[in-house]
């Protein structure tokens, strides 16, 4: 895989993360910079289990070597509960994102 350096690297492409059994990420990011995100984690914990799902959109950008999504919809959702306001933009270091992302084929 290429090593993501700018923008236009991240654009038109599906992203997955998977960082365990447990938690998986994919970003759908269009041509223009607006994306789909979801997030999909159990909590394997006896006393808690619990499904967590993240799903939102907005746009990416670029500003030195931080990826910022910014948030225009979002939603999570658990067993019991949803929340539907960010705490604040995702953000991702580009060695961070080479190091956990890869390109969907």
């Amino acid at each position: 895989d290429k090593m993501v350096q700018t923008l236009a690297d991240l654009l038109g492409h599906t992203w997955r993360a998977h960082y365990s059994e447990d938690e998986d990420v994919a970003i759908t990011i269009d041509g223009d910079g607006k994306f789909q995100f979801r997030r999909d984690e159990v909590v394997d914990d006896p006393e808690a289990w619990q499904s967590i799902t993240e799903t939102g959109t907005g746009t990416v950008s670029l500003a030195g070597d931080i990826i910022t999504f910014s948030w225009t919809d979002y939603l999570r959702e658990d067993e019991d509960s949803s929340v539907d306001v960010p705490c604040g933009p995702l953000q991702y270091s580009l060695a961070e994102w080479n190091r956990d992302f890869g390109m969907d084929q």
